[in-house]
């Protein structure tokens, strides 16, 4: 790994906060739960069908597949 590439993970003013579970939320993701908690059937139509779910509809496309993993 590049050590003059920026860090993503893990910033400090990422405003990420933790979910009911434990679990971190990242500072951009609107729902309330953690992905965990959402569960895969939700990730995948969120990557499916976006505007399925007005959370999903502002998360990136990586950050939709992200949640699958």
């Amino acid at each position: 790994m590049d050590a003059s590439l920026p860090h993503t993970r893990g910033v400090r003013d990422s405003k990420a906060r933790f979910c009911d579970c434990g679990l971190k939320i990242a500072g951009t993701d609107s729902h309330q739960v953690c992905s965990s908690c959402l569960g895969l059937e939700h990730a995948q139509e969120g990557i499916d069908d976006p505007d399925s779910c007005g959370h999903c509809a502002h998360l990136t496309i990586k950050s939709l597949h992200r949640r699958l993993a």
